[in-house]
């Protein structure tokens, strides 16, 4: 299976430039020779808006940003993974979505755990849950999922062949430290559970002058817990993997 994972630059101030870019890098990466299988980008859709507390209102899934990628999954043949803030009755969710070649909405996980980013503008979903589809047996997890024991068991309980994961992960200062545990965190789990893992996380670029700031750790570990690729931080990429699943389950759907 071959993976696209965008690191994509925003500005929580301005989400239609944002969402341009987004489709932008999508084009792109659907244009490369040869081409995707699965294209995965982070949670740039109103999450980084609302953490940084300048989002009014949020998307319901199917709503025009999963529109819009579902056309370009149609019209491309690649599955996309995404991660956007979900309407919720109290609090939005931050939400992954696996959209697949018809462009439907194949998958959803709501994000459970918060313990890194520690806040309390989000709700909390309550289940890690697989799908399998023509490439194999996936997980989605988001944002501090990733780090969560639980959520990795989870993955393995359910024989998913790999973990994809979108994020929206901030800092309030310059801290270097903070992605090297980022992503050790993660290449333990992935070790731990013999999984491969792509993630896709936004970043705000170099230079913001404002307190809110997303370095952007996008990356790919093997089973082995080894980073294959990851994204400089600061900078708006695309990773490029080829990944052998590992014959867990032969039960897949079309």
């Amino acid at each position: 299976m071959r993976i696209a994972v965008i690191q994509l630059e925003i500005r929580p101030e301005q989400r239609t430039a944002t969402f341009q870019r987004a489709l932008r890098a999508t084009d792109a990466a659907c244009e490369a020779d040869p081409a995707p299988d699965l294209v995965l980008l982070p949670a740039f859709v109103d999450a980084p808006a609302v953490t940084s507390g300048r989002a009014a209102s949020c998307e319901k899934l199917h709503g025009q940003t999963t529109a819009a990628l579902g056309l370009r999954a149609r019209n491309w043949g690649v599955f996309i993974a995404l991660g956007l803030a979900e309407e919720g009755p109290d609090k939005p969710y931050v939400t992954s979505v696996l959209i697949d070649r018809d462009g439907d909405l194949r998958h959803a996980h709501r994000q459970v755990s918060f313990e890194v980013s520690n806040t309390s503008v989000f709700g909390a979903g309550n289940r890690f849950a697989t799908t399998s589809i023509l490439l194999g047996k996936i997980a989605l997890l988001t944002g501090d999922d990733l780090f969560n024991p639980q959520a990795w068991d989870a993955v393995v309980k359910s024989e998913a062949q790999i973990v994809l994961g979108t994020a929206c992960w901030s800092r309030r200062e310059s801290d270097n430290d903070a992605i090297l545990q980022i992503r050790s965190h993660i290449a333990e789990q992935a070790a731990r559970c013999g999984r491969w893992c792509a993630v896709a996380d936004v970043t705000t670029g170099p230079g913001r002058g404002d307190d809110y700031s997303c370095p952007g750790l996008s990356a790919v570990f093997n089973g082995e817990g080894e980073i294959v690729v990851a994204a400089e931080p600061g900078v708006g990429t695309t990773l490029w993997s080829d990944v052998m699943l590992p014959d867990l389950s032969t039960a897949v759907e079309d």
